[in-house]
């Protein structure tokens, strides 16, 4: 993509929210226990890609996370933020199936807490592009990464409108170039629509 010194990156920012519930394992029952009871689970991450030529050639497409997490059930009027890791579209095996993961380690009252959250990227019976893309299954550890128990879970979304305002938010980094900061937005644009048009769209052999 880029010639000359090292590729630009992009940045960008979303938020995404949902049913959450304390006591459940399972994204899906705890996404219906948090919408009886009503209570959100919010994140609103950062994602930093640093160098887009590298981003595209490792196989688990990896970024930098960082974000700050909104549950008033655990951590009340407090927001606690944390860094960790990103990837967009990452394969399964021998599968169909690709991830988007959200996974990063945060502390409050000096308890460390680890949050996981995965978009299922697969093409299903019917139209599913927008669900996969837009829903994060997600859970909530209390220690340092995915093996500590399961305190909490629920499933987060993001809205049209927030995928909108995420669209406004990318920057270009590396680079003052116009040339280079358009062609890295259309290097990525191509990046995310081949993998959607692999998935959703080729037909099956």
């Amino acid at each position: 993509m880029h010639t000359s010194g090292s590729a630009p990156g992009i940045t960008f920012r979303e938020t995404m929210a949902g049913p959450f519930s304390l006591g459940e394992t399972n994204p899906q029952s705890g996404a219906r226990k948090g919408k009886a009871d009503g209570t959100t689970l919010t994140i609103r991450p950062l994602v930093n890609i640093d160098n887009l030529d590298v981003f595209h050639f490792d196989r688990e497409h990896t970024a930098q996370l960082e974000s700050s997490v909104h549950f008033p059930q655990l951590f009340g009027e407090t927001e606690p933020t944390g860094t960790g890791i990103f990837n967009l579209f990452a394969p399964q095996g021998n599968t169909r199936l690709k991830l988007m993961k959200y996974a990063f380690e945060f502390s409050h009252d000096n308890q460390p807490y680890f949050f996981y959250g995965e978009k299922k990227v697969e093409d299903d019976p019917g139209p599913d592009v927008w669900q996969d893309t837009t829903t994060l299954f997600s859970t909530l550890h209390q220690g340092h990464d995915r093996s500590a128990p399961i305190i909490g879970a629920g499933t987060l979304r993001i809205s049209l409108t927030g995928f909108l305002r995420q669209l406004m938010t990318m920057e270009v980094t590396h680079s003052e170039s116009r040339i280079d900061k358009l062609s890295a937005y259309l290097f990525f644009a191509n990046f995310f629509l081949k993998e959607l048009r692999d998935t959703y769209f080729r037909k099956r052999k």
